[in-house]
């Protein structure tokens, strides 16, 4: 649900959203084309899914998706900050700055 949220407030910006899990790799000496998607295995324990965008202008860009108590258990309410946890148990920190 946070997902299709977020991919939603992406598109309302006509901004095409790609997602994906992360790739880990075994780094070494060759040169290697690095993508959002790919990170060294040295991080493998975080089983990161990302949400990214492509954003000509080089601004900030702010999504207003609505509360996320539908969602999410708010874990410390003083800096509104939630965790999600998925279907495959991984959790997912937000932090909400107003």
């Amino acid at each position: 649900m946070f997902y299709e949220k977020l991919v939603a407030e992406i598109k309302k910006k006509n901004f095409a959203p790609e997602i994906g899990r992360v790739n880990y790799f075994e780094p070494d000496d060759s040169l290697r084309r690095i993508n959002p998607f790919q990170k060294r295995n040295t991080y493998e324990y975080q089983k990161e899914a990302r949400i990214i965008f492509r954003n000509p202008n080089i601004e900030k860009e702010i999504f207003h998706i609505g509360t996320l108590k539908d969602v999410a258990i708010e874990i410390f309410p003083d800096i509104k900050m939630y965790k999600l946890v998925n279907s495959e148990n991984v959790e997912l920190i937000i932090k909400v700055d107003l």
